[in-house]
This record gives structure tokens, C-alpha cells and sequence, in this order.
């Protein structure tokens, strides 16, 4: 009886002790935060941050941490040192309560003060996936991931990426640029063309026009010495435009044939060339190949004559697009111009879908390009659906998520969503590539390289949308990477130092044109950015979108 009252004994002190630890708690908790809003009325925000920390040592509050960082940010306003305390703060904040859309600002705004954009945007992604729906915190998401910056170095002329690299021109001289627009190496050539097939190009160093590898290994010597334009070299053939003239040359330098005004890269064994105003395919030999196709019925079944033959006819196009990457085959689709519009073809050159359009960009690795109806650009995919109505002035196809458009004779970008996320700044743009980058003209004839400060990975099609529910299942809590792997093959350094040379390009690219735009500050995060048609060339000549200028009607 006695051992059994002392234990009752025992335990209600325990009780008792216990219940006293939580008024003791409640009590500090409350005087801290007491003395905390007391620090702030006479102005002693660091003391009053550190005691509201306190406060959120004994029980953590969502009120109590917006007060503590307010305490802080007034703190770090009157002396810029307090960065560490603040940062430390905001994190803790953050941490504790993600989905805090101000929170997540603030340590955003801390990290772009260092110039340090992942962490930045790392921390509102995940106060977005977290749930914030703030409609601040929502313009800011979109501002930072749409933000860029201007690179170092202006240009006269370039040639669009073509295996990791693009070839530029100015007055210093001709040469490669990587496609993370960076490069250290001084433009030391007279002229260089596009990167083609394993690292080929056409270039003049020393006084000596050479095609060399990318190994620096000349391949062969040619005898022009200053061509209008050079086209992409593939299957031992590249077209080379002299005396208002395109010629195809094999590997060393010998002139196979020619007399085309216009002249594709080689695809398959097919290049598409133009003569006398008449669009034609050729093959490796420079002879005129047919192009044939099984007429089917309406079940999608090829017709038979009453021999039981397959019937088939010919095509005739007035004109083929060419695309970003130099080819007229992507994703197994041609874009071509037969009887007066642009319809979609697959290789076996069978219509796909009823589409139609006046004018069609090229077709990217998003799969979704621009059109023309009735003098307004929209855009469709390769089905033939129409993703985004016709209402631009011009537009280029997406790539990366992005599309260049018009409006008010400035070029900006949209989102696939048709939001314009870099604002209408620029005189004409290119594409943009997996390392965030795209060239644009910021004044007439000047042309610059800028890059993301966030390079995301977009969800084109509703089949990406659902295998990246599926990631993100497996998704760890680390912060993304910047940049996203190279694209292209390697180079040796002095690879990249080879000479390019500014061309013209018939091209079907919308027009560029207006008055001055405000020209983006170097190396602050912007909104802009603009896409060119085809990238222009010399004297403020489009150069060629493909191997050659496109051939057009």
C-alpha cells in the first residue's frame, strides 16, 4: 500500500514537472517575442531578428517567422554585411514553411544579389511545387525564368548553330562560337561556313580555302576565294555560291555540278535545288529524281489500276522550307508548297492531313512551327493541328519551349501557352538551343549572343506531360543545374578559332524590320529576346537556313 501511494506519488510530480517545463516555455516563448516587437519599435532590428529566432526555437509560428524576417530585411537595409544573418533567416523560414510565397521571394532575391540564378530559381520552383499560388510570387516566378543576360561580343554576320557551333563575322575577323555563346578565342579567319557532317567546314586561313575536320586535318583545298555563301557539308557534298551561282564540290575540292540559284545540304541522297524558277530534287550526281508517291482511297488503302498496279503520280512543289538545322527532312516531315500552299509531307511524300498555309517557318526540335494565314502567323505541329491561332505580325518556330514573334516591328519571345515572356525588344532572332542561348539583333546589322540565367526543361506534347509526372515521382531534393548537356561533338580549341563568312539565304522567314529597339544591358537579367527568320548574313542579308539557300517559289 505504501510502495503503491509513492509511486502515484512519484508520478504526479512528474506530472507536475512537466506541466511547469510548458508554462515556463510559454512564458519565455511569450517575453521573447515581447522584447523582440519592443527591439523593432526603437529601430534594433538585428536584436529584434535574433529574439523572434529565439521565440521560434521554443515553438515555431508562420506569423512569427514573417515577423522575424521583416526584423531581418530592415536589419540588412541599413547595413548590407548583415547579408549572412538575413540569408541564414530566410532559409530557416523557408525551410519550415516552403509553400511561403514571401519567404521564397526573399531568399530569391538574396541569392540574384550574388548573382547565383539556380539557387535563386531553385527556391521558388519549390515554393511553386509546394503549392504558392500568390499572384507576386507567380509574376516573379515567371520574370526569373524567362530572365537573361547579354553576352560579350558583337557580330556583323553568322551562320545559325549547326553541330554545336556557330560561325560568326566581324570586323576582327571570322570563327566559331560554342552554343553556350561563350568563347575566349579571337576571330582570327578571313571566312568560315557551317559545321557539318563529322565536324566538316569550309574555311579560309592563310590565305588558302581548305575544308578541314574536326580535328584540324584539311580534307581537301578549294579554289574560292570569296564565296557568297557556303552550305552544310554532308554526304561528300557541299553547295558554295560564287558569281550569283551555287555549285556542289565533293570532300577535295573538286566542282561535281552547278547553275542552281539556290541549292540544299544533301539528305538521303537528295538535295532540293532551284534553276531557271523551277524547285526540283537532285541526286548525289546532280540529276533530276522523281518524286513519287501511292495515291491511296479514303481508308487509307494504295489504289490499283485494273492491271492491279499501284497508281502513282508525281509531285511538284513551287517551293521546299528548310529547316533551323540545315536538313528538309525532320521528324520524318517535309514542309513544301504545291499548288500555291504549304501542306505537310512524310518521305514517302504522301500529303499529311488537310493543313494548309500561305508561308511556314522550319521545322525544330520542338516539332511545333510557325505558319502564315492571311498575312498573320499562328502555329501548328506536325499532325497538322493548330496549336496557337494566327494573330503576329511574323514568327519563328518554337525551340526549347520559345518562338520568336512580331509585334509593333520588335521581336520577343512567347511560351508554348502563347504568353510573351521576353518582351518585344529586339531587330530580328534566331532559336533558341539547349544551352539557353540564342542569337539576336539589338541594332540594325548587330548581332549578340544571350543566355538564359535558367535553362528549364520545357513539356512540349501531353505524352512528355505524363511520362514527367512520372519523374517527378522520382525526383531527389537537390538543386537543378543551370545548362543541360553539350550538343554537339567535340572540337579541338583551335577548332573553333576556324573562319566564317556571312552569306544570303532565300528563305520563306517572316520579315524583320522597325525602329531602334532599347538595346539589353550586358549581363543583366532581361526580358527579351528576339528570332531571326534566317539568321542574316553580310550587308544585313539573311545567310543560308540550310546548306545553300532554301529553295523557295
Amino acid at each position: 500500500m505504501g510502495v503503491a501511494f509513492a509511486l502515484v506519488l512519484i508520478t504526479g510530480m512528474g506530472w507536475y514537472s512537466k506541466i511547469s517545463d510548458q508554462q515556463r516555455q510559454i512564458k519565455r516563448y511569450q517575453q521573447e517575442v515581447a522584447e523582440a516587437a519592443d527591439f523593432e519599435k526603437r529601430g534594433l532590428y538585428q536584436k529584434a531578428g535574433e529574439n523572434y529566432k529565439e521565440a521560434l526555437g521554443i515553438k515555431k509560428e508562420e506569423a512569427i517567422y514573417e515577423k522575424m524576417m521583416d526584423a531581418y530585411e530592415k536589419a540588412y537595409e541599413e547595413k548590407e554585411d548583415r547579408y549572412k544573418e538575413y540569408m541564414e533567416a530566410a532559409e530557416m523560414a523557408q525551410a519550415a514553411y516552403p509553400e511561403n510565397p514571401h519567404f521564397a521571394l526573399a531568399i530569391s532575391r538574396l541569392y540574384i544579389q550574388k548573382n547565383d540564378y539556380a539557387n535563386a530559381f531553385y527556391f521558388l520552383d519549390k515554393a511553386k511545387k509546394a503549392g504558392s499560388k500568390d499572384k507576386t510570387f507567380q509574376k516573379e516566378y515567371q520574370k526569373m525564368l524567362y530572365s537573361f543576360k547579354t553576352l560579350y561580343g558583337d557580330y556583323n554576320s553568322y551562320y545559325p548553330l549547326s553541330n554545336g557551333f556557330y560561325g560568326v563575322k566581324n570586323k576582327e575577323g571570322a570563327g566559331y562560337i560554342p552554343a553556350d555563346g561563350e568563347s575566349s578565342n579571337s576571330l582570327k579567319q578571313e571566312f568560315v561556313g557551317p559545321i557539318g557532317e563529322k565536324g566538316y567546314r569550309l574555311l579560309r586561313k592563310d590565305g588558302k580555302t581548305i575544308l578541314m575536320d574536326k580535328n584540324e586535318v584539311t580534307q581537301g583545298v578549294f579554289s574560292n576565294k570569296n564565296p557568297e555563301d557556303i552550305g552544310y557539308y554532308a554526304e561528300d557534298r557541299i553547295p558554295i555560291k560564287e558569281e550569283g551561282e551555287y555549285s556542289y564540290y565533293n570532300a577535295l575540292g573538286d566542282r561535281l555540278f552547278g547553275g542552281f540559284s539556290e541549292a540544299s545540304r544533301f539528305q538521303k541522297g537528295k538535295a532540293v535545288v532551284k534553276k531557271a524558277k523551277r524547285v526540283f530534287f537532285i541526286d548525289s550526281e546532280g540529276k533530276e529524281v522523281e518524286l513519287k508517291y501511292t495515291v491511296k482511297d479514303e481508308k487509307g488503302k494504295a489504289k490499283k489500276d485494273e492491271n492491279g498496279k499501284k497508281i502513282e503520280q508525281e509531285r511538284k512543289f513551287e517551293a521546299v522550307q528548310i529547316n533551323p538545322d540545315y536538313s528538309f527532312i525532320a521528324q520524318g516531315c517535309i514542309l513544301a508548297k504545291e499548288d500555291g500552299a504549304y501542306h505537310i509531307y512524310n518521305e514517302n511524300w504522301e500529303q499529311i492531313s488537310d493543313f494548309s498555309a500561305d508561308e511556314v517557318d522550319g521545322i525544330g526540335k520542338d516539332g511545333i512551327f510557325a505558319f502564315s494565314k492571311k498575312g498573320k502567323w499562328g502555329f501548328a505541329n506536325l499532325k497538322g493541328e493548330v496549336v496557337l491561332e494566327p494573330k503576329y505580325k511574323a514568327a519563328k518556330s518554337f525551340s526549347e519551349g520559345l518562338a520568336g514573334v512580331m509585334e509593333d516591328d520588335y521581336w520577343g519571345f512567347i511560351n508554348l501557352k502563347g504568353e510573351m515572356v521576353i518582351t518585344p525588344q529586339f531587330f530580328g532572332v534566331d532559336y533558341f538551343n539547349k544551352k539557353g542561348v540564342c542569337i539576336v539583333e539589338t541594332t540594325p546589322e548587330v548581332y549578340q549572343f544571350i543566355k538564359r540565367n535558367i535553362v528549364k526543361k520545357e513539356i512540349f506534347t501531353e505524352d512528355s506531360k505524363d511520362a514527367s509526372k512520372e519523374e517527378k515521382g522520382k525526383e531527389k531534393e537537390t538543386k537543378p543545374e543551370e545548362t543541360t548537356e553539350a550538343e554537339t561533338e567535340p572540337m579541338t580549341e583551335a577548332a573553333t578559332e576556324a573562319p566564317t563568312e556571312g552569306t544570303e539565304a532565300a528563305s520563306a522567314a517572316p520579315a524583320e524590320g522597325g525602329e531602334a529597339a532599347p538595346e539589353a544591358a550586358p549581363e543583366a537579367p532581361v526580358e527579351g529576346g528576339e528570332t531571326a527568320a534566317a539568321a542574316p548574313a553580310e550587308g544585313g542579308e539573311a545567310p543560308p537556313a540550310e546548306g545553300g539557300a532554301p529553295a523557295a517559289g
